[in-house]
């Protein structure tokens, strides 16, 4: 394991190639590096990696959130055990919708733009480097990050009877696959017939990206003009694109007195504890629906408490 490169989400977090991480605690070390930056820009190797694909679920478990983030079990457990602080598009693990009888379909845009990389062959280590790395918590340094962005658009509607959630579900998937048709050359051309016109009115918008908007869509319509406008929204050359995934490697390569991380965590034991959450939030969300049902209304103590 201490031989073991890694590569890791970056979640919004503020990586940069050099910097010290650990493993075990799934934290970045700010304020120390290994190499100056003159030293580190002389280094670096950059490459173009040019991507972009649209997503969509209907699932609103941790375990597709992390899918869509390509979170391992390592890190997700982290999340979970409260260890980490995530920002921009990876604020989506904690949006929860508020009623189980509600259906979510949420779609992501996702997209790189470049990969840097450390040519570490050709670094050198002196004493005090050494030192650096025997003295601190880190187990890891970043070599390579892969630059882009992540959006997620989260439709919800409004409450729903048992029975309707599913066919809900469905119609709402009908229509928001249809949205990367609607960019013709980077225009807006919105077609849909009068059921699905209906629809879309019904549903509730929230954005959870990288990049930075005039203001978050609330609807559906709005939510189509912001899709068309990401690509723009990263520069002409990406220079707006931010960490997206981290490469990461041993400081045990470095110096064998350095800290290191022994073994990850067991999927299981991460999977367990994410069904044991997952049946927490929905006794929330079964409580919210029946906090809302009309015979509670006669109960104000019962809403109160």
């Amino acid at each position: 394991m201490a031989s073991d490169n890694k590569t890791v989400a970056a979640l919004g977090r503020p990586f940069t190639l050099g910097m010290l991480y650990d493993a075990r605690r799934d934290q970045l070390i700010p304020g120390l590096t290994l190499w100056d930056d003159e030293t580190l820009q002389d280094k670096i190797k950059e490459s173009s990696q040019r991507y972009s694909d649209f997503d969509m679920t209907a699932s609103d478990s941790t375990e597709s959130k992390c899918h869509l983030l390509d979170v391992d079990a390592s890190l997700k457990a982290s999340f979970l055990g409260g260890l980490i602080e995530v920002g921009g598009s990876a604020n989506y693990l904690n949006d929860q919708k508020k009623f189980y009888n509600q259906s979510r379909v949420t779609c992501q845009y996702k997209t790189t733009t470049n990969f840097k990389q450390l040519k570490i062959e050709n670094l050198t280590m002196q004493n005090q480097q050494m030192d650096v790395i025997k003295k601190s918590s880190a187990t890891h340094v970043v070599t390579g990050i892969l630059y882009g962005a992540n959006a997620f658009f989260v439709f919800d509607s409004e409450k729903l009877d048992t029975s309707s959630v599913q066919e809900m579900k469905g119609r709402m998937q009908a229509v928001i696959k249809k949205i990367p048709s609607f960019n013709i050359d980077g225009e807006v051309n919105i077609k849909l017939n009068e059921k699905e016109q209906a629809l879309t009115e019904t549903l509730y918008c929230k954005f959870h990206g990288d990049l930075i908007l005039k203001s978050n869509p609330a609807t559906f319509v709005e939510a189509v003009k912001t899709y068309v406008e990401l690509p723009k929204l990263l520069g002409d050359e990406g220079e707006k694109a931010v960490p997206v995934k981290v490469w990461l490697m041993p400081l045990k390569n470095f110096n064998p007195e350095a800290a290191e991380l022994k073994t990850d965590i067991s999927h299981d034991v991460v999977r367990k504890a994410e069904d044991n959450l997952e049946e927490l939030k929905e006794i929330v969300l079964r409580c919210n629906d029946s906090l809302e049902d009309e015979v509670v209304e006669q109960f104000p103590v019962i809403r109160e408490s």
